[in-house]
């Protein structure tokens, strides 16, 4: 039963501190402006300045309860194989399905370079982040249910 407790505790904690997620991703939102000569702001905005995902924050905690479980049953193996999951999908996500088109014809090359690397960073910045961040959750909620379990055990 106090175990029990212990985890119940660690697991409120890890999604308690997962809360704050969206003040450690909003370090790197930023807006990426219109380049001079492309066709309109609103649709460089809606393709360059997507602001959060549908879906994203439930998967961030479902994330975080992973982590939380795995930390607390010493299973490192499901956390590797989950970051591995999760690059691969990244990976293909940006190999296949989101690629920038090669030809933005009314941009210059060193434009167009300037703005592919300011997206790539936020993107990449965000999935570094996230990801650190719900490792980190899982991390403390772990540290909170063991500490709260040596008090309750002595």
């Amino acid at each position: 039963m106090l175990e029990v407790s212990a985890v119940l505790l660690g697991l409120a904690t890890t999604l308690l501190i997962g809360l704050g997620v969206s003040c450690a991703l909003k370090v790197v939102e930023f807006d990426i402006p219109a380049p001079e000569g492309f066709a309109t702001a609103e649709k460089w905005n809606r393709a360059f300045n997507v602001q959060g995902v549908k879906g994203a924050g439930l998967l961030g905690c479902f994330e975080r309860i992973l982590y939380f479980a795995s930390f607390w049953t010493g299973a490192n193996i499901a956390i590797a194989g989950w970051l591995a999951f999760k690059l691969g999908s990244k990976w293909q996500t940006w190999q296949h399905i989101i690629k920038v088109p090669e030809d933005l014809a009314t941009i210059d090359q060193l434009e167009k370079f300037h703005v592919l690397t300011q997206f790539g960073n936020r993107i990449m910045a965000r999935f570094l982040i996230g990801s650190v961040y719900n490792v980190l959750c899982g991390l403390g909620g772990v540290a909170v249910g063991r500490f709260c379990l040596q008090l309750l055990t002595r």
